[in-house]
């Protein structure tokens, strides 16, 4: 199956509600994940100190990655979040760079 997608940054409200609805979606069981979700992470893209990148196919979300400056070593990022939805994987989106 060849599947295209578009990575892009998150660059409108519509975007950082499909954001937020997958990353609710996929939680992987990490105690307190949905609060960081509502509470940190969401809020912090919006005000643009997280940064996020979208992986989507057909306009729908299949993967993004969250990172923002690191606050201890200047001109260093620090990844957040990253995921793929699972019927996606293993089809080189995070681990040749895309992101």
């Amino acid at each position: 199956m060849n599947i295209n997608f578009t990575i892009k940054q998150d660059e409108s409200l519509r975007d950082l509600n499909l954001l937020k609805r997958f990353l609710h979606e996929h939680d992987l069981g990490y105690p307190f994940y949905h609060d960081w979700v509502e509470y940190v992470c969401i809020p912090e893209v919006k005000d643009g100190y997280k940064t996020a990148v979208l992986a989507l196919h057909n306009k729908i979300i299949v993967g993004d990655f969250i990172w923002q400056p690191h606050k201890e070593l200047p001109r260093t990022i620090e990844g957040k979040n990253m995921r793929i939805h699972p019927n996606i994987r293993d089809r080189g989106l995070a681990y040749l760079g895309v992101f």
